[in-house]
């Protein structure tokens, strides 16, 4: 993960059925490159845990 101030990477949530709608929006704003990488469980609620 990247910090955006530092014109990195920007990490975006969304609900499951609102994905499709995204990625419409990001490819007509000419958001080219753009990747899925996790979901959201109920487990060990209140953390985030990266797994690479």
């Amino acid at each position: 993960m990247c910090d955006a101030q530092t014109s990195g990477g920007l990490l975006i949530s969304v609900p499951q059925v609102k994905l499709d709608e995204l990625i419409r929006e990001l490819e007509s704003s000419g958001v080219a490159t753009r990747a899925i990488i996790g979901e959201i469980t109920s487990e060990d609620r209140g953390s985030i845990k990266v797994v690479a």
